[in-house]
């Protein structure tokens, strides 16, 4: 398979530049955002191992850090849903300047705080975000208001071992008016269960992104970055 492979910067309305690598399969079907709390989330190799399953499938990958080199010590910064969730939203309303993901649907892929930011994100954009997968969701950070405005089929992938956070998750969804699923992984890389490793955890995406994201038919207009 034919992959297109790009280190990108996308520009935000107040001056900050993101970075981000942006992988296209050829006949990409649709495009998926993978927001990163840090600055340099496009080298993580689980994410990568997640990206490869995906354009697999076709599907073209952004993994855009959502932080500078700058902020990326900040940890305030790092759980700050809000700011977060703008710059994904600012980041999927770039995507149609390109030639290579224009007129692609789109879906939001996201662990731990950038997990949460793409729900709040794909609640701004119900028409436009085709589908989410969250990994290990922070969803402490989230209210029920924000649940709730969640439209896009979303599948939560929880830590099977994380009492706490899987209680978290199982009282979230039910908040959440959307299609959504739960499925308990092994967080890390080993294969050694069902819910391990990178390829299952991939296989799991993909299979909810091939469902239910879809070519756009007419291209998206041109937006400010918010």
């Amino acid at each position: 398979m034919n992959l297109h492979e790009h280190e990108i910067w996308v520009a935000m309305s107040d001056s900050i530049v993101l970075q981000g690598r942006l992988v296209v399969p050829e006949g990409a079907r649709a495009v998926v955002v993978f927001g990163q709390a840090t600055a340099e989330g496009r080298y993580d190799e689980h994410s990568r191992g997640l990206a490869e399953v995906l354009c697999g499938s076709g599907l073209a990958t952004l993994m855009v850090d959502l932080l500078t080199e700058d902020e990326d010590s900040d940890r305030e910064l790092r759980l700050d849903v809000d700011l977060l969730a703008r710059r994904m939203v600012a980041t999927s309303r770039w995507l149609p300047q390109l030639q290579l993901t224009r007129g692609l649907g789109v879906g939001y892929l996201g662990t731990g705080s950038a997990a949460a930011a793409a729900l709040v994100a794909a609640g701004r954009e119900p028409h436009r975000i085709g589908a989410v997968v969250t990994r290990a969701a922070r969803l402490d950070l989230l209210d029920e208001e924000q649940l709730a405005s969640v439209w896009a089929p979303t599948l939560l992938l929880a830590p099977r071992h994380d009492a706490g956070s899987l209680q978290i998750h199982r009282e979230a969804i039910r908040h959440m008016a959307t299609e959504k699923h739960l499925e308990l992984i092994t967080l890390g890389d080993s294969p050694l269960d069902h819910g391990g490793g990178v390829e299952y955890q991939g296989r799991l995406a993909r299979e909810w992104f091939v469902r239910h994201l879809a070519v756009v038919e007419q291209p998206w207009n041109s937006f400010a970055a918010g």
